[in-house]
């Protein structure tokens, strides 16, 4: 008999006994804070918790960095660094909880808003440090490749005609320099 209340020993709810007995949400066997299942037998805030002993996991996508998780930015859609399953996708690091993942320059791996990725860091090969396309350079592949473009500015329709125009009338005076015959009533 328990001498507080008169009711035997057996029937009182004993937390960290590793069975969910009424008014627990859980009871993993222990009373460590930080496992999923608090000292008073409640799931922690980011935690689910089932079974009698509970087993207790960190519910990816809430934002909240826990348990075995690397990485939770609140959501759980592939391709933005922070893979469905909460650890870090293959070419980024995340931090912080809510995660924030960016993606990893100098990895060969083009992601993330990344132009290029060349496998290095280094200015001058086309690819620059923040793996952005240098100017006067093309970028392409993962691992990037990247090649020096025409040194040349693009011309719009209007700039084609012209420069047609100028290369037809140069021409048409080079042939009158070189004794070419003349239409009657030409000078």
């Amino acid at each position: 008999m328990s001498e507080d209340f008169g009711v035997p020993a057996a029937c009182e709810i004993a937390c960290g006994n590793a069975a969910v007995e009424s008014g627990e949400g859980c009871d993993d066997g222990g009373t460590l804070a930080g496992d999923g299942c608090s000292p008073s037998c409640q799931p922690e805030p980011g935690f689910g918790c089932a079974g009698s002993p509970s087993v207790c996991t960190a519910t990816c996508g809430d934002g909240l960095v826990l348990g075995g998780e690397g990485c939770d930015d609140g959501g759980t859609l592939a391709g933005d660094g922070c893979g469905a399953s909460c650890q870090p996708e293959a070419g980024f690091g995340c931090a912080g909880a809510p995660s924030v993942c960016t993606a990893t320059c100098g990895d060969g791996l083009v992601l993330g808003g990344e132009g290029c990725d060349d496998g290095g860091t280094l200015a001058g090969d086309g690819c620059d440090a923040a793996c952005e396309v240098e100017p006067g350079y093309g970028c392409s592949g993962s691992p990037s490749v990247c090649v020096p473009g025409a040194a040349v500015p693009a011309l719009t329709r209007e700039g084609m005609a012209l420069l047609a125009l100028a290369l037809a009338a140069a021409a048409r005076f080079r042939l009158r320099g070189r004794g070419a015959p003349r239409a009657r009533g030409e000078c």
